[in-house]
């Protein structure tokens, strides 16, 4: 598996995959979802046992990426965020959708684990045997001289140590002398195991990404999360920001106020029309109207208003609807020239959110009538 040629229905696979799913048929948190949970895993088996090289990782990665942002039949769209930040974990701001560059080398890293930690075991006594493992030092896995799928295996610790991530093996492997003999402890994890996901997060760190005090939550659509999670990185599309990556428009004002450029947070939260729509809001909330400039503003303001988590976890939901239906509003008045008056969006806002938690949360008895009077009374 060292030619290119030889990961052909690999790749393959992946192509003939996005074909039967037409990315323009879903919406963004839809393709999230495949690229997640069917794409990055569908080369499990050969990933876990031959180190890709760079050009195959590249070429899935690439399909990845069109496939994300809605690139289809030739055409190409927008990439409006990083693909480090989309591969980030979520826990320092990212989508948390991982690298086949970290799957590759950690399930492989696994089988180094399983030789030294696990139950004595036929291919393991061979592999020891045959590399003479036990009168090496640590770090040596193999004999260069025996070709093969486990010379194949050892060769990872090469990926380790490049200059990007320059990961020490000791770091996932480390010898503990004890009374009984040698036992191995692996530093990425809290308890001394080693894990896929340890070695993976570890991988894909980087700097804290500034998306505020966003949560992902299963009461609301992934699709809104999502949204918000752009949104708070200015990353829709917005007319400054389209303008700003080369897309030619006759202006970038605001539709309402033609002298104030539209930019994110002016479109969700500083103009007249979302400021109308978040004072109503607010007192269906029942809270005092605050000074918000920025999506993230929102966010921080929702994560500190409660004590109680779950009352936070509910307003918050409550804002994700809020900044949703704003942006649909805008967009209808933009696109489709429909004007939807502020009382009716923040309306919509009440009657979308109540569905969300009803029908999401597990055992939620929440009742539309007590929702309309207090949105507090279903916790």
């Amino acid at each position: 598996m060292k030619r290119i040629k030889n990961w052909k229905p690999v790749i393959e696979r992946f192509q003939n995959k996005l074909s039967s799913w037409k990315s323009k048929t879903f919406s963004f948190g839809g393709r999230l979802t495949l690229v997640q949970s069917v794409l990055g895993n569908m080369p499990t088996y050969f990933l876990s046992l031959f180190v890709a090289l760079q050009g195959v990782i590249d070429k899935l990665e690439c399909i990845r990426k069109k496939f994300l942002w809605g690139s289809s039949d030739g055409t190409r769209k927008i990439h409006w965020a990083s693909w480090d930040m989309v591969t980030a974990s979520k826990d320092i701001g990212g989508l948390g959708i991982g690298t086949i560059k970290s799957l590759n080398v950690s399930l492989i890293v696994k089988w180094w684990w399983r030789l030294r930690v696990g139950p004595p075991t036929t291919w393991a006594a061979t592999i020891t045997g045959l590399h003479d493992l036990n009168s090496k030092l640590f770090g040596y896995y193999a004999n260069n001289k025996l070709p093969g799928v486990w010379e194949n295996i050892a060769g990872a610790s090469k990926e380790l140590t490049k200059k990007r991530k320059e990961i020490a093996i000791e770091r996932i492997l480390k010898k503990q002398p004890g009374g009984l003999g040698n036992s191995w402890t692996c530093s990425l994890a809290s308890d001394g195991n080693f894990t896929i996901k340890a070695l993976r997060k570890f991988w894909e760190s980087c700097s804290t990404i500034s998306i505020g005090s966003l949560e992902w939550t299963t009461d609301i659509p992934i699709k809104v999360v999502c949204f918000v999670w752009r949104a708070c990185m200015g990353k829709i599309p917005i007319t400054l920001a389209l303008s700003k990556r080369g897309v030619n428009l006759e202006n970038t004002l605001c539709s309402l106020r033609e002298d104030i450029q539209e930019c994110v947070d002016h479109a969700l939260v500083g103009c007249q029309y979302s400021r109308t729509v978040w004072e109503s809001t607010f007192n269906w909330c029942g809270i005092p109207t605050p000074t918000l400039l920025s999506v993230c503003d929102v966010l921080d303001f929702a994560t500190k208003w409660f004590d109680c988590p779950q009352r936070r976890k509910l307003l918050l939901g409550i804002y994700y609807g809020s900044i949703w239906n704003i942006w649909k509003a805008r967009n209808n008045r933009v696109f489709k020239k429909q004007w939807l008056p502020p009382t009716k969006c923040a309306d919509i806002i009440q009657s979308t959110t109540f569905l969300w938690i009803k029908n999401r949360r597990k055992n939620s008895n929440t009742d539309w009538q007590d929702w309309c009077r207090s949105r507090f009374l279903c916790l």
